[in-house]
C-alpha cells in the first residue's frame, strides 16, 4: 500500500497537470470566453448557476463569487426547479449549467425550460456533443479527463472548474471596475471585514 504522502503528492500533481492543460485549451476558445464574460457583465436580470452532485457545489461556489464580484447571481436547486421553481426564470436571465458529461437529466430538462422562457443558456461541459450542450444556446467545452479518482470521483475536474471560474470572476471584476469600497459594504463580517475596514487581525 502506498504511503499517504505519496498518494497526496500524486493527486496534486495530476491536478496541476490538468490545470496547465486547461490554460492551453483557453487559447482555442477565446471567442467563447469573450461571449461568456460579456453575457455575465451585461446581464439585465440574474445569473443563475446550476449543477448536480459535485457540480452543484462547484456551481454554488461560482455563484457566490460572482455575487462577491458585483453580479446579481444565485445558485439554483435543480429538483426544485422541475417542480414549479423555474417560474423565477425570466427572459432577462442567464443560466449557466455545469456538467462534466452533459447527460444529467435534471439539467437537460431545466435547460429546455429556460430556453422556452427566453433565458440565455450556457453549458460548461466536457462533452460538446452531449444532450445538455445541444439544449443550450452556447457551449464552453473543456477537457477535464485524467485527474479524477478512479475516473469517476470528481476531484481534479471540480478543482479545475473552480480555478476556471476564479479566472472568470477576476475578468468580471476587471470588466465592471468593482472596488473594495463596494465590497466592504456587503462583507462586514470576519477577518476579511476587519481588513476592509483597515483594522489589524490576529
Amino acid at each position: 500500500m502506498k504511503k499517504i504522502v505519496q498518494i497526496v503528492e500524486e493527486t496534486i500533481e495530476k491536478d496541476v497537470s490538468l490545470l496547465n492543460g486547461i490554460n492551453v485549451q483557453l487559447q482555442y476558445i477565446s471567442n467563447e470566453l469573450e461571449n461568456f464574460l460579456d453575457s455575465i457583465v451585461n446581464c439585465k436580470g440574474r445569473v443563475f448557476v446550476v449543477g448536480v452532485g459535485t457540480s452543484y457545489f462547484t456551481a454554488g461556489r461560482f455563484a457566490h463569487l460572482l455575487t462577491c464580484s458585483g453580479i446579481y447571481s444565485h445558485l439554483l436547486e435543480p429538483a426544485l426547479m422541475l417542480h414549479g421553481g423555474s417560474g423565477v426564470i425570466t427572459r432577462e436571465d442567464i443560466l449557466i449549467f455545469i456538467s462534466k458529461g452533459g447527460e444529467t437529466s435534471e439539467l437537460v430538462q431545466l435547460a429546455e425550460i429556460a430556453r422556452n422562457l427566453g433565458a440565455r443558456t450556457f453549458a460548461i461541459t466536457e462533452n460538446k456533443l452531449s444532450t445538455l450542450a445541444r439544449k443550450c444556446d452556447f457551449i464552453i467545452s473543456l477537457d477535464l479527463s485524467g485527474a479524477d479518482i478512479m475516473e469517476v470521483i470528481a476531484t481534479g475536474s471540480s478543482t479545475t472548474l473552480s480555478a476556471f471560474f476564479d479566472g472568470i470572476c477576476a475578468a468580471v471584476v476587471s470588466a465592471v471596475g468593482y472596488r473594495k469600497e463596494v465590497f466592504r459594504l456587503i462583507h462586514p463580517g470576519g477577518a476579511v471585514g476587519k481588513k476592509l475596514r483597515g483594522k489589524k487581525t490576529r
